[in-house]
C-alpha cells in the first residue's frame, strides 16, 4: 500500500444555514430545519481520494474517531441536520484514499446554530 497520505482537507466552511422554513430535498431525503451545508476544498492523493469522513463535537479540542463521526461523503459537501438551536458545534473533515490511508483532520470549524 502506498505510504503517502491524502492532503488535509482545507477551506472548511458552513454555508446555507436554515433554522426555520422549508425542508431541503437532497439525495432522495427530506431534511427538516435546522440544517446547513459544510463545504471544503478537494483533498489530493496520488492514489485518489475515495471519500471524506465528517466529525462533530461540542468541544473545540476533539479527536476524530468513531465517537465523533457523523457521516461520510464522496463529495466535498455534507448536510448536517441533527442540530439543536442555541448550541455551538465543531467540525473536522478527514480524507480517505483508495488504500484506506487517512489524512490528518482539518482545522476545527465552529458553527453556532442560532
Amino acid at each position: 500500500a502506498p505510504s503517502l497520505v491524502p492532503s488535509v482537507p482545507s477551506g472548511l466552511k458552513a454555508e446555507g444555514m436554515v433554522v426555520q422554513g422549508e425542508e431541503l430535498q437532497t439525495g432522495g431525503y427530506s431534511v427538516k430545519p435546522p440544517y446547513f451545508k459544510l463545504v471544503w476544498n478537494e483533498s489530493k492523493a496520488p492514489q485518489g481520494v475515495r471519500y471524506y469522513n465528517v466529525y462533530r463535537s461540542e468541544s473545540s479540542k476533539f479527536e476524530t474517531g468513531p465517537g465523533t463521526l457523523v457521516g461520510s461523503t464522496t463529495e466535498q459537501v455534507f448536510v448536517d441536520c441533527v442540530l439543536e438551536q442555541g448550541k455551538m458545534y465543531y467540525y473536522r473533515v478527514v480524507a480517505i484514499d483508495n488504500w484506506d490511508n487517512r489524512s490528518a483532520g482539518s482545522p476545527a470549524l465552529a458553527v453556532e446554530v442560532k
